[in-house]
């Protein structure tokens, strides 16, 4: 008889598990409560860190002290093209570089004495409230060791930039320009205003060896020049943001030859000239690229992933030097995808490949995947169209999970942090006014979230829904996050932490029954803290559970995002 009861037992918890995994995606959960699974055995990415770019002529202590809050290590900037001009007012003038990097240094304005006064003298005192963020994050960080400082260039020096044949317009000017131009706009900082030397379009002149040279001596000098006059060293260089366009404003194109004809291999030739010069100069700041603006738009039209893709089989096959892709330490781009489920199966084709993502949906590219490269992946610039209030930027959160689980994320650095506008739009996490108290932007506790609770040195693991471990559950698959409720899971062996963060997008509230699984036994004795973010409460604490064999109950609610962790702040 107890072995009929045991027989039926085993056959109702398998038609159980069948009837769960089959209602995961059924558009909506079928249960109120859903079994979550771990295992750190299975290790992803690690995480480098958190951070946004920086702009504006000075910092405040409330801005440094909400950038601490939220855990950020990342500083992202912009490497301004005015450090080598003729004079303050001529940037077309070529400014020659030489072998010599103490020559070079000079020109670049290393050690020229800061002119507050003065917006449009030259030098590197033009970019000195970057550097000095920089040297204040490496000694006021939550963990000062892990601060990296990452520079783009939006372009070179307008001397060593040629036509594509392209017309373009900059922002508030009316007529249209063949490319590249210098921009007619004005500043009135002085008494006499002043030319803001914006160089727009146009594209490396890859078919002269001496601009060639001279632009990888630029990139090596203005990154010495950095390392020379700050304490914070540079550690991350991308040659080119947004490289696949020229955007009407500070800009380069890297996919147009000197005939104006598309060519991937534009950007391999100019790697190539970076990696010539690393050599030269002894250089061991590292290199991400190629650095498209995003993942778009689906799997029937991914114009955006295509670009990237064949700017990396450009790299992978320059027949000039076959081991060049080593050179390149990461792989980049910026992230100005949705969040919709074409969108996410984007994001996941360029890693795992689109055959193992969405095999019928690709029209006409299908992502080859870089699963198999050994890059880690950075997403150097991010922003969404959601601004403020609540559910609207639980699209923060949104983004950061399609980034980290199906973008493999390793590094993840919103536009700006602050821009100095009244208004919370998609470029900022805060406003100016709300620095003394951030946690009134919604965004910014959405960010929290992750950025406190995952720290740089951590490793992503699997974690997910039922036996097989979704990482969404509740949608059409777990590309459609937007319907769904996402789980992502990390581990900091170093810093013996687990965090785990679960961002619910549905209407209604969900039980979970969460196992350890094969997690180190120091966890099974350890307390989880619960933080929260919904309509009503920003990072809140709202409760400390203890594992009962290995077990945590608790709720998600509806539209909202919830971290376990064994953090505290």
């Amino acid at each position: 008889m107890k072995k009929c009861n045991f027989l039926f037992n085993m056959i109702l918890v398998f038609c159980l598990l069948t009837f769960f995994s089959i209602t995961l995606f059924a558009g909506e959960i079928e249960t109120d409560e859903l079994v979550v699974n771990t295992d750190v055995l299975q290790q992803e990415q690690k995480i480098v860190g958190w951070g946004t770019s920086v702009g504006g002529d000075h910092l405040s202590e409330s801005w440094r002290e909400a950038y601490r809050d939220l855990g950020m290590n990342l500083l992202r900037f912009h490497m301004r093209h005015e450090v080598l001009v003729h004079a303050p007012d001529d940037f077309a003038t070529p400014v020659e570089l030489t072998e010599d990097m103490e020559t070079n240094l000079e020109l670049m304005g290393a050690d020229t004495p800061i002119d507050v006064d003065n917006p449009a003298s030259t030098g590197f005192q033009r970019i000195d409230p970057y550097g000095d963020t920089a040297d204040w994050l490496a000694e006021n960080a939550l963990e000062p060791e892990r601060v990296k400082v990452a520079g783009s260039l939006w372009t070179p020096p307008h001397w060593m930039k040629g036509p594509t044949g392209e017309k373009q317009n900059f922002v508030g000017v009316t007529d249209d320009y063949e490319t590249p131009f210098l921009s007619d706009m004005k500043v009135d900082w002085l008494d006499e205003p002043q030319p803001t030397g914006d160089t727009v379009g146009g594209r490396l002149k890859t078919e002269d060896k001496h601009i060639l040279e001279q632009y990888g001596w630029y990139i090596a000098s203005w990154i010495s020049a950095w390392n020379e006059r700050y304490d914070k060293s540079f550690d991350v260089v991308s040659l080119q943001n947004e490289s696949t366009f020229e955007n009407p404003f500070i800009s380069m194109t890297f996919i147009v030859d000197e005939k104006g004809n598309e060519d991937f291999g534009q950007y391999a030739i100019g790697l190539e000239s970076v990696k010539r010069a690393w050599e030269k100069f002894d250089m061991d700041t590292r290199i991400k690229g190629p650095h498209v603006a995003g993942f778009k738009r689906n799997p029937n039209n991914p114009y955006q992933l295509f670009w990237q893709d064949m700017m990396i089989e450009g790299v992978k096959n320059y027949e000039e030097d076959p081991e060049l892709n080593d050179f390149l330490d990461y792989y980049n781009a910026n992230f100005y995808n949705s969040t919709d489920e074409g969108n996410t199966k984007n994001v996941a084709g360029f890693w795992k490949g689109g055959k193992k993502v969405a095999p019928d949906e690709w029209g006409w590219h299908t992502p080859p995947g870089v699963q198999e490269d050994g890059k880690p992946i950075w997403y150097s610039e991010t922003g969404e169209a959601a601004g403020g209030g609540w559910p609207n930027s639980i699209e923060t959160a949104l983004k950061i999970h399609s980034a980290l689980v199906h973008g493999q994320a390793s590094s993840y650095i919103y536009w700006q942090f602050c821009d100095g506008d009244d208004e919370l739009t998609q470029h900022v996490l805060v406003t100016e006014d709300m620095l003394e108290e951030p946690l009134q932007s919604k965004k910014y506790a959405a960010f929290k979230q992750y950025s406190r609770f995952i720290r740089p040195g951590a490793r992503r693991i699997n974690v997910g829904f039922g036996e097989e471990k979704l990482s969404s559950a509740g949608g059409n698959s777990v590309y459609d996050i937007e319907n769904s409720i996402n789980v992502s899971g990390f581990i900091h062996e170093q810093d013996e932490e687990l965090s785990y963060v679960f961002v619910n997008k549905m209407n209604s509230d969900i039980n979970m029954q969460f196992n350890l699984g094969n997690v180190p036994e120091l966890f099974y004795e350890t307390d989880f803290n619960l933080f929260r973010t919904a309509a009503g409460e920003s990072v809140n604490k709202i409760d400390q559970l203890f594992p009962d064999e290995g077990v945590l109950s608790f709720v998600v609610p509806a539209e909202s995002v919830v971290t376990l962790t064994t953090i505290s702040l």
